[in-house]
């Protein structure tokens, strides 16, 4: 099975022998790929909708690794039962929809030792959830694929420091580990940021209101975010 930069950068903070549920699973991909490897012992493949566990169930067969992975057709985590897995991917789907998905099953969570999620927006609403939630991100990376930079996120059970507006946004660990990807991120919320307040500065009524100092100030909190 052959994997995008996304995909493979999940899968590189997937430890050995996890027992893996992979949410949202589309087409099988990384369970498939994880099996492959032998670095899990099972997996069960989980999707809420029909068709994508159909092309999941034919990429199954097609790798000959049905005996190391479960289809399940279900919504979110309601297709787990408690203490089956020790690990949980989400990956593809909005921080909101995510940390809605976790809220929901906190008897799954109990028994789970980590979480693989790659939020495709909204990162700071998974960070801030993680951390009122007692979970600690281990790790976090920025991986770039077809011209779009995503971030991974590892978190275990553990108490994490208050993080700040910046590090709810862009993480903590990346913020630390510069390199040319978060510079890339900034750069890209800047534009935005100066777009808005460009659109603003057209209308007396606009900047005068409290929205525009907001817009200014986080301009400026961006811009010293660079290196």
């Amino acid at each position: 099975m052959q994997i995008g930069e996304r995909l493979l950068k999940i899968t590189s903070f997937v430890n050995q022998n996890a027992k893996v549920a992979d949410i949202g699973t589309d087409h099988a991909k990384i369970p498939i790929y994880l099996t492959q490897k032998n670095i899990i012992s099972y997996a069960i493949a989980s999707d809420k909708n029909e068709n994508p566990l159909q092309f999941a169930k034919e990429n199954i067969r097609r790798f000959g690794v049905k005996k190391n992975i479960d289809i399940r057709l279900g919504d979110g985590l309601k297709s787990l039962k408690k203490g089956e897995v020790d690990t949980i991917i989400i990956a593809g789907m909005g921080g909101g929809l995510i940390t809605k998905i976790l809220s929901d099953a906190p008897n799954i969570l109990k028994e789970i030792s980590q979480l693989i999620l790659q939020p495709m927006s909204e990162g700071n609403i998974l960070r801030s959830w993680l951390m009122e939630n007692k979970f600690l991100i281990e790790d976090e990376v920025l991986v770039k694929e077809d011209g779009k930079i995503y971030e991974i996120i590892s978190a275990v059970h553990g108490n994490m420091k208050k993080l700040n507006d910046a590090e709810l946004m862009f993480g903590n660990i990346i913020l630390q580990n510069k390199n040319e990807l978060l510079k890339e991120r900034i750069n890209s919320e800047i534009f935005k940021e100066k777009r808005k307040i460009i659109g603003m500065e057209k209308s007396q009524k606009a900047m005068n209101a409290k929205e525009y100092n907001f817009a200014k100030n986080k301009l400026k909190s961006l811009e010293e975010l660079l290196w």
